[in-house]
């Protein structure tokens, strides 16, 4: 089941298909070019005054967040080496980087613009994801031309422009941006009934980073007529773009994950810490977890404490008729992705912003002002926030978390009782009864 506008979705992305609630997209694609023209620009500025890598440290240890290991092996075509120093992060990305960084080699260059340009090419999906949202809302007959630039041009503001972008790029983490991208290109192909590239991207997604696996459900609800298909593109996908690589050298992937899996220390923001133990390292407000709990083990209790209430609340939606919103969905499961992670990151907030903004925009057809306001508060938190007092920062990270995930919950499944109405529809009258049956026995009096 999808919701309300999912035909229009449809008629939007569909080729050679008419659709009266669209205009004609000749006298669009000026605007469009000239907005990805602009995205791109500031994208390439950010790249390339980026001068820190963070995770990726060409000449660091092999952990699951370095990845600078085996983008420099695929790029000498070396597949042994990138087995032995692969990273838990899949090859989609990995793949995209490669080149860039043979090409920089090749004419001298030297870090980080080999990391420059391949977090550039990593960030192209989110601007191609830009430019489909401004030209899907300048098609749209309902809104104002005006209307639809001005809700448009923030959109493509707030993709482009995040503070969260920045700070992935700065962590050394930029197929965080490609991995939320691919997830609500998943979606909306899903949503416009495109099994193959939904399929196709959602195994891109996954085989970038694990959690691309959130858009699983969005995209499965919204074709209920080919999941079967769809789930076997993509496993397809992931097969190649993440099992495999493991498989191939289960040593070196368990060497890789174990420094992440075995953290035990959580900062402010996360769910974990009013129950955490105090500790005290200079300069630095973290404690550590309880009952000796790993980040790998917390963040396994978190999910089979969450998903439960997903099911009951999918259910109860179902039972009362209401559809499923697949873009609401997909950014209240980013809200989840990152609460379920005991190690709170500014970056990790990619999986709920950029479909928050793309629901905002094309789905409820608004200014994506909540977006925004959880971009400022984001930003706000892991910048005047470490002002505050830890209590305090955490009461106000656990309240506003919880507040998102409850509106887009509620926008998720109880949004649209398109059902009901349906059925209310068809439920035929007593005169609409009694005149069926006369002209059931005088056929010549209709």
């Amino acid at each position: 089941m999808i919701g309300h506008d999912s035909a229009d979705m449809t008629g939007m992305s569909g080729v050679g298909r008419t659709n009266p609630t669209l205009k004609p997209i000749r006298g669009l694609n000026w605007a469009v070019a000239g907005t990805g023209v602009l995205a791109f620009a500031y994208v390439l500025h950010v790249a390339l005054s980026t001068r820190t890598s963070g995770d990726y440290a060409p000449r660091g240890v092999v952990t699951g967040d370095n990845a600078a290991p085996a983008v420099r092996a695929l790029s000498h075509l070396n597949i042994s080496a990138y087995l032995s120093h692969q990273p838990a992060i899949g090859l989609t990305s990995l793949i995209l980087r490669a080149p860039l960084l043979a090409i920089v080699r090749a004419l001298g260059g030297r870090y980080p613009l080999g990391y420059q340009l391949g977090s550039v090419v990593c960030m192209v999906p989110l601007i191609a994801l830009a430019c489909w949202v401004m030209a899907s809302l300048l098609r749209r007959t309902e809104l104002s031309s005006a209307r639809a630039s001005i809700i448009g041009a923030v959109a493509v503001a707030l993709l482009a422009a995040s503070p969260v972008n920045r700070q992935a790029l700065l962590a050394g983490h930029p197929e965080e941006i490609l991995t939320g991208a691919l997830t609500v290109a998943a979606v909306l192909m899903a949503r416009s009934g495109r099994a193959n590239w939904a399929g196709l991207l959602l195994g891109l997604a996954i085989g970038s980073k694990a959690w691309g696996v959130i858009a699983a459900a969005p995209v499965l609800l919204a074709l209920p007529g080919s999941r079967r298909h769809v789930a076997l593109i993509a496993g397809a996908v992931v097969a190649v773009s993440a099992l495999a690589p493991v498989l191939a050298d289960l040593s070196a992937f368990r060497h890789a994950l174990h420094y992440e899996g075995v953290q035990h220390l959580v900062n402010p923001l996360s769910f974990w810490w009013p129950v955490s133990s105090p500790l005290h390292f200079p300069g630095i407000v973290t404690r550590k977890m309880p009952l000796g709990l790993s980040r790998t083990t917390a963040s396994a209790i978190t999910m089979a404490v969450v998903l439960p209430g997903f099911a009951l609340l999918w259910r109860a939606a179902h039972r009362r008729g209401f559809n499923v919103e697949p873009l609401a969905l997909l950014a209240l499961l980013g809200v989840l992705r990152t609460v379920c992670d005991s190690t709170h990151l500014e970056y990790y907030y990619e999986a709920a912003l950029i479909p928050l903004v793309v629901w905002e925009t094309c789905g409820a057809r608004r200014l994506p002002v909540l977006s925004a306001c959880a971009m400022a508060a984001v930003a706000a938190s892991f910048g005047v926030g470490s002002t505050l007092a830890p209590a305090l920062l955490n009461v106000l990270s656990i309240g506003l978390s919880c507040a998102l995930a409850t509106h887009l919950a509620r926008r998720s499944f109880f949004a649209s009782p398109v059902r009901q109405a349906v059925k209310a529809e068809q439920r035929p009258g007593l005169g609409r009864i009694l005149g069926s049956r006369l002209r059931a026995v005088h056929p010549l009096s209709s």
